[in-house]
């Protein structure tokens, strides 16, 4: 991995750092769980269709610059994607394994902009019609893609959408075998805003583990030592612990406590027992347009009165110009269950993006003008300003 490569991970995780702390700030009191990268990947791919100034404020969200920022991006996030066609189906992955998937659903009306569309194929997206069935088969892929961890990511549409990006993710790890034993797995108290009983795993002879003055932390591997799940608990029991910990967390901190979990400072060597419920989070949010400025640090809306604010008319040639096209829904859902076989996790983030009109065909009605009486006449400019305003009451034999 080159010294840009490395800067651009460290751009990514910086900016997923920022996400979960703004995600946090909407509801202090809610489990929450989120792909970083099922965003990053639709707001990637936004990046290069957005207008002028949404583009820079995206960039600076992203901390990324130069001539060069939008490519370093669309190479970040093009990895390796795992091909998917809903028509046909897939077998479920033998974990650990991950997949990640991006469909488009586009109006029949319109046609993708070609450099928009060869983006489109760099990230190994599958294209449907947006149709009458595009809401149930859109339900349906997020579902397959998921192995049916999420059921569905939209209800309804505007009339006025013409354009619907999907990507979903799905995430499947086994721990070694015997590594949480389920014998050994007892009920204990858990101390939240109540204190509520859970069924806490164990395992012992662990090693992966830092702390500071501030927290805890512990890595676990699954199964083949290539993805892992790491802890971050606060030391301190008070109920604003959670919180200041999240906010206080950077990239340096976070790149610290895994650096140290592996090479402890001064010689030392851990080795302890981890205690660790079972547990499973659900999270759905529709409301990350609203609140794009916080959370992706612009402003993803568009005005309709004052005809002002992001919009991506560049994904779309046949486009009238007056009408722009912008983020109608911007919705993501995870899930993620941990336990004693390992852990199962799936999100789906979806955005439909809409025309500011589009009206349907005019309705024609027959009519017959007989100017067969006095009438008014007026002749005005191209500003309607009236030139000549007058009556015909009589008019001259020819």
């Amino acid at each position: 991995m080159t010294t840009n490569d490395f800067q651009s991970l460290a751009n990514e995780k910086s900016y997923a750092i920022r996400l979960f702390q703004q995600l946090n700030k909407l509801n202090t009191k809610q489990n929450l769980v989120f792909s970083p990268l099922s965003l990053m990947t639709l707001l990637g791919i936004l990046l290069n269709v957005a207008d002028e100034k949404t583009k820079q404020h995206m960039l600076e969200a992203w901390h990324f610059s130069g001539t060069d920022a939008i490519d370093k991006i669309n190479q970040l996030l093009t990895s390796p994607y795992t091909t998917y066609n809903w028509e046909t189906g897939q077998q479920e992955m033998t974990p650990p394994a991950y997949k990640i998937a991006n469909a488009l659903f586009l109006h029949p009306q319109y046609q993708l902009a070609s450099n928009f569309q060869q983006l489109l194929d760099k990230y190994q997206t599958q294209y449907y019609p947006l149709d009458n069935e595009a809401i149930t088969k859109a339900n349906q892929w997020v579902n397959e893609i998921t192995d049916r961890k999420i059921e569905s990511i939209i209800d309804q549409l505007d009339p006025n959408t013409v354009l619907l990006l999907i990507n979903a993710i799905c995430f499947h790890g086994k721990w070694p075998d015997h590594y949480f034993n389920k014998q050994h797995t007892k009920p204990a108290p858990f101390y939240g805003d109540k204190q509520t009983t859970v069924a806490m795993m164990l395992q012992n002879n662990l090693s992966n583990y830092y702390e500071d003055e501030n927290l805890q932390a512990i890595t676990v591997e699954y199964i083949d030592e290539e993805y892992s799940l790491f802890i971050l608990l606060p030391k301190s029991k008070q109920a604003n612990a959670l919180n200041n910990l999240i906010e206080n967390l950077s990239y340096d901190y976070l790149d610290k406590i895994h650096t140290q979990t592996y090479t402890p400072m001064d010689n030392m060597k851990y080795q302890g027992s981890l205690y660790l419920p079972r547990f499973t989070i659900n999270y759905e949010n529709d409301q990350l347009k609203e609140y794009s400025q916080q959370l992706f640090g612009v402003d993803l809306n568009y005005d309709l009165h004052t005809l002002q604010g992001a919009s991506f008319n560049s994904a779309i040639t046949n486009l009238n110009k007056d009408n722009p096209l912008f983020i109608d829904q911007f919705i993501h859902k995870a899930t993620i269950t941990v336990n004693e076989e390992g852990t199962d996790a799936a999100a789906a983030t979806v955005v439909a993006m809409a025309v500011r009109c589009m009206p349907p065909p005019p309705k024609i009605i027959p009519f017959e003008m007989r100017v067969d009486r006095p009438f008014i006449f007026g002749l005005q400019d191209r500003q309607k300003r009236l030139l000549f305003l007058g009556a015909v009451r009589e008019i001259e034999n020819v």
